[in-house]
């Protein structure tokens, strides 16, 4: 079974780098195959990167690196892991088990390797909902066949993840736990947006005050309150 399992894993010269790679190698189910696309990292790094597998690169563009280093993996099944991010030792065993019924599944406990900022508690606490490509697993085959690497990867910041869960719709699975950095990216992008939503709420709120207000002094005119 262990045979058939690659993990793919992007690395932009994180210092965690060393801290994933050894927790992928101490799996209980072990995997055949670790490959490490790599984005332009030290030469540290690519030492430390050939010590636990293949490395490939370096590759501009996470999505481009990520979906290289699949389209090489020699195995059905696949995980997509970030070099930010530590897997929990039974990773690779309930991914198999999952995948042995289902295209795709995702770690359903997402935690943070550190408690250390407010926005990354937020991001916690929502951890479920966004897509991220470092909890999924699933088989290289479905992959091909609902030709997600034919998606645009041009942008840096674009990845595998909303494709894969509208084309594979991903099972979940609370047992598959991973640590990772939050913040991510990401949230702290949309964080940028926040004063501008919050901007735009109180305006659609003034707005819409004044008329609610006449409405309700027309309906209340000519009407006798009594206690």
């Amino acid at each position: 079974m262990s045979e058939r399992v690659s993990a793919v894993v992007v690395n932009y010269n994180e210092p965690t780098l060393e801290r994933c790679l050894q927790s992928l190698s101490q799996q209980t189910v072990p995997l055949k195959e670790i490959i490490i696309a790599d984005g332009g990292s030290s030469k540290e790094q690519l030492e430390i990167a050939q010590q636990h597998g293949k490395v490939i690169g370096p590759i501009q563009g996470i999505g481009k690196a990520r979906v290289q280093a699949i389209l090489e993996a020699e195995n059905e099944y696949i995980l997509s892991c970030d070099s930010d991010s530590i897997y929990d030792p039974s990773y690779v065993e309930y991914a198999l088990e999952n995948l042995h019924e289902a295209n795709a599944v995702r770690a359903g406990t997402i935690l943070p390797l550190e408690w250390n900022e407010w926005l990354g508690l937020v991001e916690t606490t929502f951890s479920l909902l966004p897509p991220y490509e470092f909890s999924y697993a699933f088989r290289r085959s479905a992959f091909l066949a609902a030709k997600l690497h034919h998606e645009d990867y041009s942008h840096p910041r674009a990845d595998i993840g909303w494709h894969l869960a509208w084309r594979l719709l991903p099972r979940l699975d609370p047992r598959m736990k991973v640590w990772t950095r939050f913040p991510t990216q990401g949230a702290k992008t949309a964080t940028a947006y926040v004063p501008a939503a919050l901007g735009a709420l109180a305006t659609l709120a003034g707005v819409t005050a004044i008329p609610a207000a006449n409405e309700i002094s027309k309906l209340l005119k000519g009407r006798r309150i009594t206690l």
